[in-house]
């Protein structure tokens, strides 16, 4: 009996097919990241402008919460359509950032 397409007592060789095609398949790799569905509620295209996710930088370089924030609004405003916006919120957890640098 062939185990891919349920055939009975008939002489397949679906088998065989489906254990080449798993093993070329195997042996492909690549970065899902480069494939991704257009995703606005998790992977906006903003976020990952120039090939790399705002937050996986973010991470990476192990940044706190204003700091992330700032990489954040920063980065996003040239392509989010809100540029002066995002600025200003920069610009406030930058001056949060300074004022418990300065102990105030």
């Amino acid at each position: 009996m062939c185990k891919q397409m349920g055939h009975d007592n008939l002489p397949c060789d679906c088998d065989s097919r489906f254990k080449s095609a798993t093993d070329v398949v195997g042996k492909i790799t690549f970065n899902p990241n480069d494939y991704r569905i257009p995703d606005p509620i998790n992977f906006p295209k903003h976020y990952t402008q120039g090939g790399i996710d705002t937050f996986d930088f973010i991470k990476a370089k192990t940044l706190n919460y204003e700091e992330g924030n700032i990489i954040k609004y920063v980065v996003r405003s040239r392509h989010k359509g809100k540029r002066l916006e995002d600025l200003k919120k920069a610009d406030w957890y930058l001056k949060k950032l300074i004022e418990e640098a300065e102990g105030t």
